[in-house]
């Protein structure tokens, strides 16, 4: 990538890696391979930590440590709405923290994305096909529209905002999976515009950002199938000794998933007043304005 071009990225665009404290085992190995992986990166990058701090060399990391900032342990809506806040450029790309990037990153191809999103007014460009619910042909042949009614229209897969209209979509009591339910579902009145990449984009010009699709954890275990693909094509050994493999697991009892809803109830509530909410001033703002 050219030195111009990444100062060109870096005024337009902030990597924020979503995490916790509890996760920090993945920090080294996930910037060694984006370091590895985008060539002259001097893009900022928000890593969304409690209250530990963490460096890597030739990376411009910051940690916002909002759980040290308001001495308490938050929620993690709350966490990622405070940490999102030191993002001052107009565009965001969300990655996980194990989501390790496992290919070279064409930077050039992220400009022209960028550029797509600016002349379109889109919201949110997803760097993923999404076979899983229904698109639409857009003008740009490699790039298709998000249907308005989707489910689960709202992601936190690998993804570019508009980092204005990110906010709109968050709440700070909704944890990530209450994220996706009720984001869609205030997707579905806001109107704004959700593009993906298509199977033709893939095929001309790669994945924009490649890494495992279901990241390289699963239910808080390395995912051995992963880990050993990352490792094999980037020659990188990661250390798994701290949370062990996923191995399957004994389902849920019936018992298990009645408490689980009956936890999550005051959250359902709150999310459900939020999303009457909007969808009443939306009404007033439309027919009386």
């Amino acid at each position: 990538m050219s030195e111009n071009l990444s100062n060109e990225l870096e005024n337009f665009m902030t990597i924020f890696v979503s995490s916790n404290d509890e996760y920090h085992d993945c920090w080294q190995p996930f910037f060694s391979l984006l370091k590895k992986n985008w060539k002259n990166c001097n893009v900022p990058i928000i890593l969304n930590t409690g209250k530990v701090d963490f460096y890597f060399e030739d990376l411009n990391i910051y940690c916002p440590k909002a759980e040290k900032k308001f001495n308490r342990k938050l929620k993690w809506g709350f966490r990622f709405i405070e940490s999102l806040k030191y993002v001052t450029t107009k565009y965001v790309l969300i990655l996980l923290d194990d989501y390790f990037i496992q290919e070279q990153v064409n930077s050039q191809n992220i400009f022209e994305l960028l550029e797509i999103m600016e002349l379109e007014n889109i919201a949110c460009l997803q760097l993923v096909e999404r076979k899983d619910i229904l698109t639409h042909k857009t003008k740009y042949s490699e790039l298709n529209e998000l249907d308005q009614y989707a489910q689960y229209r709202f992601s936190f897969q690998i993804s570019i905002w508009e980092t204005a209209k990110l906010f709109k979509y968050l709440r700070y009591h909704e944890n990530p999976w209450e994220h996706e339910h009720w984001g869609t579902r205030r997707s579905w009145i806001l109107k704004d515009k959700f593009y993906c990449i298509n199977n033709e984009y893939i095929l001309k010009k790669g994945k924009p950002i490649s890494s495992p699709p279901a990241g390289v954890i699963k239910k808080g275990k390395w995912d051995m199938n992963a880990v050993l693909h990352v490792q094999q094509t980037n020659e990188i050994l990661i250390d798994t000794s701290n949370r062990g493999f996923h191995i399957g697991g004994i389902k849920r009892t019936m018992g298990q998933r009645i408490a689980n809803k009956i936890l999550n109830f005051p959250n359902y509530c709150f999310s459900l007043i939020h999303f009457g909410s909007m969808r009443l001033k939306i009404i007033f703002k439309t027919h009386f304005i």
